[in-house]
């Protein structure tokens, strides 16, 4: 009876220091990779305000949503660095977890999503401005871009993924879309064949208004 009873007991000892060792190797899976000198590891939420109704440019259904996305990274000094492509897990067309390894003296981050970078020579913008590097983007046909800028206080010395930690590990994100909207007079006199929008200040779009010329074609 007393060799059953101390069977039984070092049975159970040995499944429970069994499931330990699954706890502990699940543990140890789920453990971020380490991180290379020089560089910090971001886990971020991306969010994306519901969309509007848009008529005046079609985009493939297989355009929507977040299908990848690259981070532009920027130093103190507002200097391109490099690219990083961030790792998605997404939950839905609007919202969505991503991690990704910036270098450690990024201060500014541009995300953007869906971006294609086929054209982008990352070694010729080296060193340049972020108007140098972010205007010369393009987006594909059918295919909508998503963006987000998200920067360091100047007077933090903390790096980019504790300040981004306080901010609440969120980027909001918007579409390469607007809704536009234009009020005919009463007397209905001005005819709507289209509008482009144009490369003008906020002071030139105000002398403009009201006018049959602000930005229609």
């Amino acid at each position: 009876m007393i060799k059953r009873v101390i069977r039984a007991a070092t049975a159970a000892l040995g499944i429970l220091a069994a499931l330990n060792a699954c706890q502990q190797d699940r543990t140890a899976t789920a453990t971020p990779d380490q991180v290379p000198d020089g560089y910090v590891a971001l886990r971020f939420d991306a969010e994306i305000p519901a969309m509007q109704e848009v008529v005046t440019r079609s985009v493939d259904p297989d355009g929507n949503g977040v299908q990848n996305m690259t981070l532009f990274c920027f130093d103190s000094f507002g200097l391109f660095i490099s690219t990083a492509t961030a790792d998605l897990s997404a939950q839905s067309s609007e919202t969505g977890t991503f991690s990704a390894v910036v270098p450690e003296n990024t201060r500014t981050i541009h995300f953007l999503a869906n971006q294609n970078m086929s054209e982008f020579q990352e070694d010729d913008f080296r060193s340049r401005s972020e108007a140098e590097v972010m205007s010369v983007l393009e987006g594909s046909s059918g295919r909508m871009i998503y963006w987000a800028r998200f920067a360091c206080a100047p007077d933090d010395d903390r790096s980019i993924d504790e300040q981004l930690a306080a901010a609440g590990n969120t980027v909001e994100m918007i579409r390469n879309h607007a809704r536009i909207s234009i009020a005919n007079p009463d007397n209905q006199w001005l005819e709507v064949t289209g509008f482009v929008p144009l490369g003008k200040d906020t002071r030139q779009l105000r002398r403009c208004r009201g006018t049959d010329r602000a930005g229609i074609a």
